[in-house]
């Protein structure tokens, strides 16, 4: 008697074997993968005045904020979190708009927007007493299909080549 376990793995092999002989070639050619990051971040610094950038990184953006709005000695008292989905933060200047939540700052599965507060120790050196107050840091970034692939829904397929080879 043969094993049906032996009699499962025959049949898929036949399947196979028949599924790549008589199904269409461009069945075979279709390549999908998730869409993703097409630039790379850019920092943003504001308190409740306009956004101050882009500047090429968060450090960058941190001490220019600090400097901007504090000067006297700033230091970090808390460097808050970036929001997540389970824990948003808010936008900038007391927003009733959270980050990261909804299309304006996660494309199909990518973040592409997103805040954290920073807290700041001030005015020691210049007043005899310490201050704290708060500034945003905002980063921005693209999102897409890589070159050669087009948005189908929620992911991206290559774009059939034609018999040359080149993608149309």
């Amino acid at each position: 008697m043969i094993e049906p376990s032996a009699i499962c793995r025959n049949l898929l092999f036949v399947l196979i074997i028949f599924g790549s002989i008589f199904s269409p070639p461009e069945a075979a050619a279709v390549i999908q993968v998730s869409p993703m990051a097409t630039s790379d971040w850019s920092y943003w610094y504001v308190r409740c005045d306009t956004n101050h950038g882009p500047l090429d990184s968060e450090y960058t953006a941190t001490i220019q904020g600090m400097d901007r709005y504090y000067g006297c000695g700033p230091s970090i008292a808390n460097p808050g979190a970036w929001g997540a989905t389970s824990q948003p933060q808010r936008g900038a200047c007391g927003s009733s708009i959270f980050h990261p939540v909804g299309p304006f700052d996660i494309m199909r599965g990518v973040e592409i927007y997103n805040t954290r507060h920073i807290s700041v120790n001030y005015g020691l050196s210049c007043y005899g007493k310490t201050f704290r107050d708060s500034f945003t840091i905002s980063r921005k970034r693209t999102a897409g299909c890589p070159a050669g692939y087009s948005l189908s829904g929620n992911i991206c397929q290559l774009i059939k080549a034609d018999p040359s080879g080149l993608p149309h």
